[in-house]
């Protein structure tokens, strides 16, 4: 068993990492475009980004284990998810209901959600009634038209 100073080193590499993903998603969401290469790399950063999340998640449990008051951990733990992962859950924490063309979007499919793919919203679609409820949606697939429940915006800040 390792000692919890080993273990609380080696969480600080995740929460590093994390951060520069963080920072990456943000430059994205800087500009209008991104190109099929920094999809593709987005794509390959949010598969990492789930298996680092499964590292986290049992490192930061061995941790609690070894501490003597594991309450303090229990609330740090809660603050880092909320700061770095709620990233892939915008649409449940803050969500404005708009949905703009050139907006990066998750696509929510039947895999977990740091497996769903994803787009550039090209075009809304306004009901009857004037709500914007269906966005077309470009990805590396092809064009593709989705409800707004299927889709999360990612940040844009």
């Amino acid at each position: 068993m390792a000692d919890i100073k080993s273990l609380l080193k080696k969480r600080s590499t995740y929460k590093c990492k994390l951060t520069i993903f963080s920072n990456y998603l943000n430059l994205l969401n800087t500009g209008s475009k991104i190109s099929e290469l920094q999809r593709l790399d987005l794509e390959e950063r949010f598969s990492r980004f789930n298996v680092m999340y499964t590292e986290f998640d049992a490192l930061q449990s061995e941790i609690e284990m070894l501490e003597e008051d594991p309450e303090d951990l229990l609330e740090e733990r809660e603050d880092f998810e909320r700061q770095y992962f709620s990233q892939t859950k915008t649409k449940w924490l803050a969500s404005t209901g708009e949905v703009k063309p050139g907006q990066l979007v998750l696509i929510k499919e039947k895999t977990p959600p740091l497996l769903w793919s994803l787009g550039r919203v090209v075009k809304t679609y306004p009901g009857v009634d004037g709500i914007t409820r269906v966005a077309e949606l470009k990805t590396k697939r092809g064009t593709i038209r989705r409800a707004f429940n299927c889709i999360c915006p990612l940040p844009l800040h």
